[in-house]
């Protein structure tokens, strides 16, 4: 078996300061996106990582790597950079929801229309 390191993008992840902050932003991120989900949808716990873990979503790795390598060196608030990848990562899964039932027999173009 053959056992594949991450490497490290040393611009970002200078210090072990920054890779706490990060790993801080990515857990505060994900209970944002798992209490939206709880309350707008009939699941369970979105907070325990066995039932929702983001990160096993590549779309979501990789916001939040074009996130960490847009702020680089410069930190900013936690809040303020986890509602940004929440934002970022659930308007996505909206489009695919959307591009999936826009696949329904009884699909209505104009429904969409009126919900923006």
């Amino acid at each position: 078996m053959r056992i594949i390191k991450r490497k490290k993008n040393q611009k970002v992840y200078d210090s072990d300061k920054n890779l706490s902050f990060w790993d801080k932003v990515d857990e505060q991120t994900h209970f944002l996106i798992a209490d939206i989900l709880n309350r707008k949808l009939p699941l369970a716990n979105c907070r325990d990582k066995k039932v929702f873990n983001p990160n096993d979503d590549a779309d979501y790795r990789t916001i939040c790597a074009e996130v960490e390598n847009d702020y680089g060196a410069d930190l900013p608030e936690k809040e303020k950079v986890s509602e940004e990848i929440a934002y970022e990562y659930l308007f996505l899964v909206v489009k695919s929801l959307l591009s999936e039932l826009s696949q329904f027999n009884c699909h209505q173009t104009k429904y969409f229309n009126q919900l923006f």
